[in-house]
């Protein structure tokens, strides 16, 4: 039976200098980005990153369980709140790293750590995005903001960020 899945990451941005503001394309960041997967002519699932002046809000909703262990029926949403601790920007100014703490999940262990999201290839109408994951890990968080910006480097890119998806301004 499929179901629907309805995951909600929300992402406070809240006004840090870490965030600088003063990037030449700090503001491109700020706007609705959507994605839309499909495969054989169909949407499987659809991915929205609403990003303003205080937050980000990343939805992704699926056809499709996400986990047949997961007990998830059909309209579940799964809530994640994030804290933006740092932007790293490339020196293209069009690519960069968001640094994250979990601060409210349905995992309790998840409150607390640290995650990344990095872009790419940002304009005006669209950028690539992907959120930090390896599928030898159990669980790609860090325990510390320091680890997490070691961890989830463009040095380690390649183990962590290996597949960016396209999105497009809405």
């Amino acid at each position: 039976m499929k179901k629907n899945i309805i995951i909600s990451l929300i992402v406070f941005l809240p006004l840090l200098s870490c965030n600088n503001p003063n990037n030449p394309s700090y503001n491109l960041l700020i706007r609705n980005w959507v994605n839309e997967c499909y495969i054989n002519g169909q949407c499987q699932y659809a991915e929205e990153y609403r990003y303003n002046e205080d937050s980000l809000q990343i939805a992704i909703k699926s056809r499709d369980p996400i986990s047949e262990d997961a007990n998830l029926e059909m309209g579940d949403e799964i809530n994640y709140f994030y804290l933006l601790k740092e932007i790293i920007w490339d020196a293209d100014n069009t690519s960069g790293i968001v640094y994250l703490q979990c601060i409210e999940s349905f995992d309790k262990n998840l409150v607390g750590k640290y995650q990344a999201i990095a872009f790419k290839n940002l304009t005006e109408t669209t950028v690539s995005f992907d959120k930090a994951y390896n599928y030898e890990e159990v669980n790609p968080y860090a325990e510390t903001l320091e680890e997490a910006k070691q961890k989830f480097s463009r040095e380690n890119e390649n183990i962590y960020f290996t597949t960016y998806e396209n999105f497009y301004a809405n």
